[in-house]
């Protein structure tokens, strides 16, 4: 076994005009499940002070707890003698929201604190994203590339196959149309009490370039070099500096922070931490460029006369204004589950929560259940089981939590999705959607399971 990396056949950067990414895998056997792609990313800054460098918070525009596929918006794989395998239409918004269900808290916040993410860690103060962060000497922080790590089994049902016999199938392409906007850089991340918090620092002299902050060793450093603060002394000036060197007093178990600029004359404050600053002018997330890394086998691997995946049909419609809401849809004999989301916009990767919202689905004109169902009532957590189950994913939020703790409000984030498991039949179903909301549906996506089977030999 062994790995090989391909790149794109386009350029980067990726932007919301210049967005389309094509891989080509030759006709080589490979493992799927131990492949991924990488989408090497930056975040462009400037600042006000020179020398600083922020540690910036990447998240959703909708303040959402973003997942890797939330960057890409649409996907499709096809091969040479096969045709298109999957094809998958607003990828990102079904895999956002299922990957909110099928994660637990404990999860989402590892996630949180992971650098292959779109998030970035700046709880623990280890690592951030795109960034290359310095805690100790006078080396300074920097900018870098940082890779945000895709798996192929998080994009296609067919990249969670073991073997995929490309000797067999041909060459194998693989389109992307990237969606970097759905990601906001947060310039206010360092404004946070937390970091700060109830941290002695001794006495300053005036026009002196070095304070000192008592601090345990066994704990991680919160400051770096490149960081932007303010003190505020006791007849209220503000100054802003920089941090550009520091080192550990084992002694006085306290840092020396090396400032680059002495501080101001004025009375000292006993605690002259104001705040963190956000230096940053501007912060725009990038992706540079696209790599495909895969798993190959060294030889051709036993053959499979059948590959049999599942994977999804998409059905996008208008919204509705508050009140009741009916409409047909057909769906195919090999559909197996049904996941019905409600976006507001493109870049809104969250589905729309609506308080006491009812619905009632009807199946070649039965009910599916004896009675209309209320959003987050036990009848519609259940049904939401057995979708899960029937889809073979693992439901561990059943509240549909996005995020464990809010960034902006501290509060719960809920999520709302319609889910019902189907019978395969050999005809078309038709299919009722019945809704009654207090609140205008912006729109509303179907996405349906189907079953597919492609002969190899």
């Amino acid at each position: 076994m062994s790995y090989i990396k391909l790149t794109s056949l386009e350029d980067g950067p990726y932007d919301t005009i210049n967005c389309h990414s094509d891989l080509e895998i030759p006709a080589i056997d490979f493992d799927p499940s131990s492949s991924y792609i990488n989408l090497i990313s930056e975040i462009q800054s400037t600042y006000a002070q020179s020398g600083a460098v922020n540690l910036p918070f990447l998240q959703g525009f909708d303040d959402s707890n973003l997942h890797p596929t939330s960057l890409i918006k649409n996907c499709n794989i096809s091969s040479d003698k096969v045709g298109r395998l999957e094809n998958m239409r607003r990828n990102n918004y079904l895999k956002q929201n299922l990957n909110d269900y099928m994660l637990s808290e404990a999860d989402k916040l590892s996630q949180i604190n992971s650098t292959y993410t779109a998030i970035g860690n700046y709880r623990d103060g280890q690592s951030v994203l795109c960034r290359q962060v310095e805690r100790s000497g006078t080396a300074m922080s920097k900018a870098v590339e940082s890779p945000i790590q895709v798996r192929l089994s998080d994009l296609f049902s067919i990249g969670g196959v073991k073997g995929y016999q490309g000797s067999k199938l041909g060459k194998t392409r693989i389109h992307l149309e990237l969606q970097p906007e759905v990601v906001a850089s947060i310039g206010e991340l360092n404004i946070n009490p937390d970091i700060l918090e109830k941290l002695v620092v001794s006495p300053y002299v005036s026009n002196a370039n070095v304070i000192q902050v008592n601090y345990p060793q066994d704990r991680p450093c919160p400051f770096y070099n490149g960081l932007e603060f303010s003190i505020k002394r006791s007849n209220n000036a503000v100054g802003n500096y920089v941090i550009v060197g520091i080192s550990y007093n084992t002694t006085q178990k306290a840092y020396n922070l090396t400032l680059n600029t002495p501080i101001a004359p004025g009375n000292p404050n006993p605690s002259p931490f104001e705040k963190y600053l956000s230096s940053s002018s501007s912060s725009v997330f990038v992706i540079n460029r696209v790599e495909l890394v895969l798993k190959k086998y060294p030889q051709p691997i036993p053959n499979i006369p059948v590959l049999n995946y599942r994977t999804f049909t998409t059905e996008e419609v208008n919204g509705f204004p508050a009140g009741n809401y009916s409409k047909m849809f057909y769906l195919e004999p090999e559909c197996v589950n049904l996941f019905v989301l409600f976006p507001t916009d493109d870049s809104n990767l969250t589905s729309t929560y609506v308080d006491k919202l009812t619905y009632r689905f009807r199946l070649d004109n039965e009910d599916l259940t004896n009675r209309d169902i209320l959003v987050g009532s036990p009848l519609d957590l259940d049904r939401l089981n057995n979708t899960f189950n029937n889809a073979d994913l693992n439901l561990k939020n059943l509240r549909g939590e996005n995020n464990p703790v809010d960034i902006v409000g501290g509060n719960p984030r809920f999520l709302m999705m319609l889910a019902t498991p189907v019978p395969p039949t050999q005809t078309e179903k038709l299919f009722q959607i019945n809704i009654n909301s207090p609140k205008a549906i912006p729109r509303m996506i179907l996405y349906k399971q189907v079953l597919r089977s492609v002969k190899v030999s």
